[in-house]
């Protein structure tokens, strides 16, 4: 039978999902922890700031000022979480376990640790980095909007000016 992420394991995973999708977007092998946390709904950016502590006490992430990245132990975390995902995917554990040994130490610190408990459903987590893309965009389209709308009254006042002073 294929293993699965615990909820603490796929909490951890949807946080290092964050991180490596800034990341690639930057081309960067880091990423602003700020920006990415003030990218969090504010509903949710307790546990997530509180999810990253966990991470870099852990050895997971490391930080670099306001930057945060991945050491050895957190991409071979990101290694291990795919191949649980593909050996899921694929319905069989024909995964070498000695191929992750490495992971084992982090993974004990994970199931240990209580801030890396989601504090809601898994499955809502799990969408966290997709809705924070829809909320980009959304972000983004709006701030759009708004130097539309912006222009558009500086038109319009403008031609009231304009028939105003003829």
């Amino acid at each position: 039978m294929p293993r699965s992420l615990t909820d603490r394991e796929a909490f951890a995973s949807v946080l290092t999902t964050l991180i490596l999708e800034r990341c690639m977007a930057s081309r960067s092998t880091e990423t602003s922890r700020i920006e990415l946390q003030e990218s969090v709904p504010g509903n949710e950016r307790s546990y997530v700031r509180r999810g990253l502590d966990a991470l870099v006490e852990h050895g997971a992430l490391a930080m670099s000022g306001d930057d945060i990245g991945f050491t050895h132990e957190g991409s071979a975390f990101l290694a291990y979480v795919a191949s649980v995902e593909r050996a899921s995917d694929d319905h069989n554990d024909s995964d070498d376990p000695d191929a992750h040994a490495a992971v084992v130490p982090l993974l004990t610190l994970i199931a240990q640790d209580a801030r890396l408990a989601p504090p809601k459903r898994i499955e809502d987590i799990q969408t966290l980095p997709g809705r924070l893309e829809g909320y980009r965009a959304t972000k983004q389209s709006g701030l759009l909007n708004r130097w539309t709308l912006l222009l558009a009254i500086v038109v319009v006042l403008g031609v009231v000016v304009y028939t105003q002073l003829r």
